[in-house]
């Protein structure tokens, strides 16, 4: 009897909610035909990886302060093209940034180089990532860079190689995990996919594009969910029809900010849920089967011992 009241009292815990302070938010923020996603840890420090267009900061601002946030920890720049940075220029000058990580690659644009004469002049300190970097902002959430390797296969400063060489991000929290691809293709997909790289949410590498989101690719990353950021109606046709049919074969949800607006990610030890503004869809996802497992014993517990008579009910 003493032994099952103490499996009880000690298990319980597994059984309650998590509560808000344990919460980690992700935005996939619907910047039009680029990308941008703001992630508030459990600790209140905050990532924002990639910024849209140069038009696109003041979304990044608005979403910021719906969410409480007064200062970007670290900045995150997947690759140099202006859908991913844009929107990083006024940024740096409107807003604190803590430290910019980036792949190091060099790119001839004018919307680059007002990129790094913002880190300059604004003093932000600046570090190029490779795989095996980690992100350190809370010690409940483990972010490690993917991509791009040491060596790189492909050849730094060409932009036909730009997306190749995106920095890839994987988030874990407790039992949730995600991954954010950049633009990468099936050339660095081919690589990642040797990889343990099994997620409950997967971003579509470069906004649904048939260059990527192979099935190798996607069969390894096995996600529960995947989100698409696209543009309405933009001329490149993303996400293309062949990868949609994928995704739709593999089974996850898939949500689009050009379909669904803003999309908001809550997750805590014991499920996460996904709402959208633009279709006000809500989900909960409790897909963590070993913390529901866990979870139930208590109850079982106190059945059994109602069952044979230790306890009255």
């Amino acid at each position: 009897m003493k032994v099952c009241l103490l499996l009880i009292l000690l298990l319980l815990p597994a059984a309650l909610p998590a509560d808000a302070q344990t919460e980690l938010v992700i935005a996939y923020l619907d910047v039009g035909q680029g990308d941008s996603t703001i992630i508030k840890m459990p600790n209140g420090k905050t990532l924002l990886i990639d910024g849209g267009e140069r038009v696109e900061t003041q979304t990044i601002l608005d979403m910021a302060d719906s969410l409480s946030i007064e200062r970007f920890d670290v900045v995150v720049a997947t690759h140099p093209h202006a859908d991913h940075i844009g929107g990083l220029v006024d940024l740096f000058y409107e807003f604190p940034v803590g430290r910019v990580l980036d792949s190091g690659q060099q790119h001839t644009t004018k919307t680059f180089e007002d990129y790094l004469t913002a880190i300059e002049e604004n003093k932000i300190p600046y570090t190029m990532v490779r795989d095996g970097d980690d992100i350190d902002l809370d010690p409940t959430v483990d972010i490690q860079v993917l991509n791009p390797v040491k060596n790189l296969p492909f050849a730094m400063h060409d932009p036909d190689n730009f997306n190749n060489n995106s920095v890839v991000v994987m988030l874990k929290y407790g039992e949730f995990s995600a991954i954010f691809p950049g633009d990468i293709e099936a050339a660095t997909e081919g690589l990642l996919s040797n990889r343990d790289i099994d997620v409950d949410l997967l971003l579509a590498s470069h906004h649904g594009s048939n260059t990527s989101n192979t099935p190798t690719y996607l069969n390894a990353a096995s996600p529960e969910v995947v989100i698409i950021y696209a543009g309405q109606d933009n001329i490149y046709g993303f996400p293309h029809g062949e990868v949609l049919q994928r995704i739709d074969a593999l089974g996850p949800l898939l949500f689009r900010t050009d379909v669904d607006g803003h999309i908001l990610l809550y997750a805590n030890q014991t499920h996460y849920e996904i709402e959208t503004l633009g279709t006000n869809k809500s989900v909960v996802i409790p897909e963590f089967p070993n913390l529901l497992v866990v979870s139930a014993l208590p109850i079982a517990a106190v059945i059994i011992l109602w069952r044979y008579g230790k306890w009255k009910l």
